[in-house]
């Protein structure tokens, strides 16, 4: 019901690899993240290990929702 109501025209395979795309680039700078993003006075370890794994979080549920997508398109196809 919300993929319908996010895409009216129906689901197509460019929209879930777009998906699937957004997904990667999340996942990499949750990555890169781990490289760049140091705890520091102002920001403790704690908020900046929440933060890493928020994102990390969000990358592999957008990720999911796009192979998701992409599978039920190669279902009704």
């Amino acid at each position: 019901m919300l993929l319908k109501m996010i895409f009216p025209n129906g689901l197509k395979a460019t929209h879930a690899r777009a998906v699937i795309s957004v997904g990667m680039l999340l996942l990499a700078g949750a990555v890169s993240s781990l490289r760049f993003l140091h705890p520091s006075a102002r920001f403790g370890p704690d908020l900046i290990d929440g933060l890493q794994g928020m994102l990390f979080g969000i990358a592999i549920g957008v990720t999911l929702v796009g192979v998701t997508m992409l599978a039920r398109i190669h279902r009704q196809s």
